[in-house]
């Protein structure tokens, strides 16, 4: 009904209404990943000064500010260049301090489970070099068009719990953006909440305040013949006060 603009798409959005109708709430963080219907519809009931519109994308996909000055809310982004060049606010990336890892025993020392998003030679071009270096890489790409109702291919999407279970018996996890992201993608989240290295191509995380290069590999800047090294050593923890910035009630009083 949404992608093909169909009257009554507001039926989808009804369980909304007991809640919006109250007082309780001060403030909406709407998301840009949901249909822009959803936003239309919380306008009623709140004044712009109120909602949030929050991107957890690069501005180079999506809805671009310009097309929602009219409704006339807050924007942010989880990206410090897009809130530079689009002149939006910023605000960090964010987990939840209550998720917590099954217990299991290492098996793999690398994990990738993600959308293809034209990131396939990348990732299997990492997991070449992991394997000379006698590493255990365990890879899993989903197809882009596992999302849809009819798939039928090798690789549908994964439960979020089935990941979890398999960063669970990994030392690291790798993180693949998209050129020139300054953004956090979840998986520098993960590896601060669950103490896992961390390999990137995101040269900028290095500026982050969570950056440490006993936890962190950065590709294309740290030497590949370390790699072995870095994936068996200890992970040094986080400081408690830079992690807890990242918790998502934090992250929620930072919006003013």
């Amino acid at each position: 009904m949404f992608l093909f603009k169909l009257p009554f798409r507001k039926i989808w959005l009804r369980k909304w209404q007991a809640q919006l109708k109250s007082d309780k709430f001060d403030q909406v963080i709407f998301f840009s990943t949901n249909p822009i219907d959803g936003l239309i519809y919380l306008l009623p009931y709140f004044s712009p000064n109120k909602i949030i519109y929050w991107y957890w994308d690069p501005l180079k996909i999506g809805i671009k500010p310009s097309a929602l000055e009219k409704y006339k809310c807050k924007l942010w982004t989880f990206d410090k260049q897009d809130a530079d060049q689009y002149k939006i606010n910023y605000n960090t990336t964010f987990y939840f301090d209550n998720i917590v890892l099954p217990e299991n025993t290492v098996a793999f020392d690398v994990l990738f489970i993600g959308l293809e998003k034209g990131r396939r030679g990348l990732i299997n071009q990492v997991g070449n070099i992991l394997e000379r270096n006698g590493l255990r890489p365990y890879f899993y790409i989903v197809d882009n068009d596992a999302w849809k109702p009819n798939y039928k291919g090798a690789f549908p999407k994964v439960d979020y719990s089935q990941y979890l279970e398999k960063v669970s018996q990994s030392k690291a996890i790798l993180d693949i953006v998209q050129e020139n992201q300054w953004g956090l993608t979840l998986r520098p989240m993960e590896s601060i909440f669950f103490e896992k290295k961390l390999i990137t191509n995101n040269r900028q995380i290095s500026e982050h305040d969570f950056y440490d290069p006993q936890n962190i590999f950065i590709i294309g800047k740290d030497n590949w013949d370390d790699l072995t090294n870095f994936v068996n050593s200890p992970y040094r923890k986080t400081d408690p006060a830079v992690k807890k910035k990242y918790d998502i009630t934090e992250w929620a009083n930072r919006f003013s």
